[in-house]
């Protein structure tokens, strides 16, 4: 009996532990589930329409990578951001680029001539925005 005694013994130690481990997990995943449902709540309705609206983070990009993703030349793309145009950042390493606001800055610009828009920046007229 001794030795059935202790294989019961061992099983059920194990089974013990088994419920242990599961039970940790769910509660876990409790509250890393409360935590996102608490987030939820502390953002404002408008985060959460943009995040919805853009399905991916804003996060900062440089004025290169910038310029990458709008298929521009470099020059064009300094004199977009230093008249304002592209709205930007000053760090110490240079200048910084919200990815929403190339993406509003194609919004904004559909259909409009990027040079003819720029001279007139740099002319000093207004600007009729849409």
């Amino acid at each position: 009996m001794d030795i059935s005694e202790s294989i019961t013994k061992q099983f059920s130690d194990s089974l013990k532990s088994l419920i242990e481990i599961e039970i940790n997990k769910q509660e876990t995943d409790r509250v890393k589930s409360q935590t996102v449902e608490q987030k939820v709540k502390v953002l404002e309705p408008k985060d959460i329409v943009v995040l919805i609206k853009r399905g991916y983070p804003n996060y900062l990009i440089t004025v290169e990578e910038a310029r990458g993703i709008l298929k521009l030349d470099t020059v064009f793309m300094r004199r977009l951001v230093s008249t304002g145009l592209i709205k930007s950042l000053a760090r110490g390493d240079g200048r910084k680029i919200s990815r929403y606001e190339v993406d509003d800055f194609i919004e904004r610009n559909q259909g409009k001539n990027l040079d003819e828009l720029l001279k007139a920046v740099e002319r000093g007229d207004e600007i009729v925005k849409p």
